[in-house]
């Protein structure tokens, strides 16, 4: 007997039954879709900002508490309530504030056009202002209408650098004149300053090649960290099966880790950076590079939160 049946696993009759086994076929037919439609007349999930379902719309009391999580406020009720609040709050504080710039003038001189009008009836005072305006510096003069450019200088705590006749006497410094003797204390980036990325300090050839150069981390076994803070490359020398764990790692940052294994079943894992922020190792390609050998060789780079590999056996 064909057993056809529909794409929900209702059983179907087929020209090749006998007419008592399609009957039969659509009895049990009858019932799988009685159950669903009994499961569908059930309870709806409730809408959530996860979920979707049925929303219920908000009272006035939950539109006015603004508490309910669970109810969404009707618009036109939402609009009121704004107007409500406009037409309550906006009038007064115009009000206020246009008091407050009136402030105790008399009622004759309480507006821009009555003033522009006294001023304007009042040679005396024009007088004043033109002689107030005339002593006021000229934008295009850049401050070279000072009366005491000195003074000025001291009032802006400049008078210490005396900077026009420091840069007036200064001669150009040739090549190769700047050497360490001549910088501050402290002005050169050492290797920890410039791995740690914590100062803003001239970088030196020695430095840079000392953050390259790799670190050595002998008799590792168990869990190795590697502190990019302190150097860029590394060696690890393992004794034991080791997970290695990077820290201070930067967005953007190279690096190479050599491995030597006492012996080549020693095992080889890696664990995501979390400080000071997460970083997830993932292989260049999608296949971890094979690390059974005695010496094993890892580069990479980070992007973002992810370190991306590669590496395998030094033959």
């Amino acid at each position: 007997m064909p057993n056809d049946n529909s794409t929900r696993g209702y059983p179907l009759p087929h020209p090749d039954n006998i007419a008592r086994e399609d009957a039969q076929r659509i009895r049990e037919a009858i019932e799988q879709i009685s159950a669903d439609m009994t499961a569908m007349e059930g309870d709806s999930a409730v809408a959530s900002e996860t979920v979707v379902g049925i929303v219920r719309l908000a009272t006035e009391a939950e539109a006015n508490a603004g508490t309910s999580t669970a109810a969404v406020p009707v618009v036109k009720r939402v609009k009121d309530m704004i107007s409500a609040g406009i037409s309550a709050t906006v009038p007064s504080a115009i009000s206020t504030a246009i008091a407050n710039l009136v402030g105790t003038a008399p009622t004759t001189l309480d507006t821009l056009g009555e003033i522009a009008a006294a001023i304007e009836n009042d040679r005396d005072t024009m007088d004043v202002l033109n002689a107030a305006i005339g002593a006021k510096l000229s934008k295009s003069a850049n401050l070279s209408d000072l009366t005491n450019v000195a003074t000025a200088r001291t009032n802006l705590g400049l008078a210490a650098l005396a900077l026009k006749a420091t840069i007036d006497s200064a001669a150009l410094i040739a090549d190769g004149v700047i050497t360490y003797a001549k910088l501050a204390s402290g002005a050169v980036s050492t290797v920890a300053d410039f791995c740690s990325n914590t100062a803003s300090k001239l970088l030196s050839v020695n430095s840079l090649w000392g953050s390259a150069a790799p670190l050595a981390i002998s008799g590792a076994s168990g869990t190795v960290s590697l502190d990019f803070a302190s150097r860029l490359n590394f060696h690890v020398q393992a004794t034991g099966n080791i997970t290695l764990v990077p820290t201070n790692l930067k967005d953007g940052q190279a690096f190479g880790i050599r491995i030597s294994k006492g012996t080549a079943s020693l095992t080889i894992a890696l664990g995501n950076q979390s400080s000071p922020d997460a970083a997830t190792w993932y292989p260049i390609g999608g296949t971890a590079p094979t690390t059974t050998d005695q010496y094993v060789y890892l580069s990479g780079q980070r992007i973002a939160d992810t370190i991306l590999y590669s590496g395998g056996k030094i033959a």
